[in-house]
């Protein structure tokens, strides 16, 4: 049982962190330019837990494709049998595909530590987020995951 004297390392509160994370977004092909009044998402890092959240819009493309995914502000672990997994929620609007339902983040893990737009129809996850997104689309992000 636990004596609530935290004498132990694991017991110990080591960090606790809020600030600005802005996603670099990628796509297989083309590209995504978010506008520079709306780029920024927030963070909050307590110990190795990691929530990411707030608003994003896309100012322009030219004609993207593909993954659509932006590096995490700090590195995923790589846990045991993959326990490290996580999704996130998103809400996408004004998005090419108008059911703000179908998208989502993919389960990240280990070394792929990626805030990653996905679509889901059904019971099937397609990896082509950027094949969604248009100007003026809004990307509202809340994620949590574990941290090396």
């Amino acid at each position: 049982p636990n004596s609530g004297t935290g004498t132990t390392d694991s017991e110990l509160f080591h960090d606790y962190e809020e600030g600005d994370y802005t996603p670099t977004f990628t796509v297989a092909s083309g590209s995504i330019t978010l506008a520079s009044d709306q780029n920024t998402l927030s963070y909050t890092k307590i110990g190795r837990l990691v929530f990411i959240y707030g608003q994003i819009k896309v100012s322009s493309v030219s004609s993207p494709s593909g993954i659509l995914r932006a590096p995490l502000p700090f590195s995923q672990a790589d846990q045991t049998e993959q326990s490290e997994r996580t999704m996130g929620n998103l809400f996408v609007s004004n998005a090419a595909v108008q059911n703000i339902g179908d998208f989502a983040t993919y389960p990240n893990g280990g070394v792929d530590s990626f805030l990653e737009v996905v679509t889901v129809t059904g019971n099937v996850l397609s990896r082509n987020g950027g094949d969604n997104m248009q100007a003026d689309c809004f990307i509202i992000v809340q994620m949590s995951y574990i941290s090396s």
